[in-house]
């Protein structure tokens, strides 16, 4: 599969437009669940809705979602960017720009208007479900981070791997990382929206503006790390083998 013909035909122009009408499956998914968000909130309240999610747990949901929550995590970022060194140097440059970017826009915001998270928001009015030995935070709340990450990563994936165009898998995955933020109690679903947008939109219109710039057509963009082992011969077996044919 040739990666350059994939990028150059899936973002001719740096609108965003380009990019959804070319992932069919991903589009329906993203309108789904951005209308779905929508209609709930005409007709119920995001304390209520975070209060819906919240009575609904399990001892097994509340193990599963704390390791799926890391799926928004820092680290992720790295083991992708390092493993991007072996495919295109410019590859590197996209997913570092694309997460600081939108890192730092999600952060921005939080900071800005510091929306109470639910531990906070329900203090002394409910009693909220939290997994045993698990910390949730009290400041910060909207938007959410991991979400953010979640949903750049996914855009970045998919740009990487355009046979998966058409399957809605890594966007489920990024959805189960948002849902995590809400069952641990460490977001509303207003946040995990809009982390989901932030993270998702901002990568897709950056990777097309990426691919429209000369700079990253020059041949140090195209070029990858290579490792090459060297296996020195054991000098006894060496020594061996002289005296064999002597």
């Amino acid at each position: 599969m040739d990666y350059e013909y994939h990028m150059a035909n899936h973002f001719r122009s740096r609108s965003i437009v380009a990019f959804y009408t070319t992932y069919p499956a991903f589009t329906v998914a993203v309108l789904l669940f951005a209308l779905s968000s929508i209609a709930l909130s005409i007709f119920i309240s995001q304390s209520e809705q975070f209060l819906l999610v919240n009575q609904l747990h399990h001892p097994v949901a509340d193990a599963a979602f704390q390791y799926i929550t890391y799926g928004g995590d820092g680290l992720l970022m790295v083991l992708l960017t390092v493993i991007l060194l072996f495919v295109r140097f410019k590859y590197v440059i996209y997913a570092i720009t694309c997460f600081i970017l939108t890192g730092l826009l999600a952060q921005g915001i939080k900071r800005t208007l510091g929306f109470p998270r639910p531990a906070k928001f329900f203090e002394g009015v409910h009693d909220l479900h939290i997994p045993p030995d698990y910390t949730v935070h009290f400041h910060n709340s909207f938007p959410s981070g991991h979400t953010t990450t979640a949903f750049a990563m996914m855009a970045m994936l998919y740009y990487l791997f355009p046979n998966q165009r058409n399957s809605p898998f890594l966007f489920v995955m990024a959805l189960l990382v948002g849902y995590s933020r809400i069952y641990l109690a460490q977001h509303f679903p207003q946040d995990v929206f809009a982390g989901a947008l932030i993270g998702s939109s901002m990568t897709f219109l950056l990777l097309g503006w990426f691919d429209s710039s000369t700079l990253f057509k020059a041949d140090w963009a195209n070029r990858r790390l290579h490792i090459s082992v060297a296996i020195r011969p054991n000098p006894k077996q060496q020594s061996d083998g002289y005296s064999s044919l002597s």
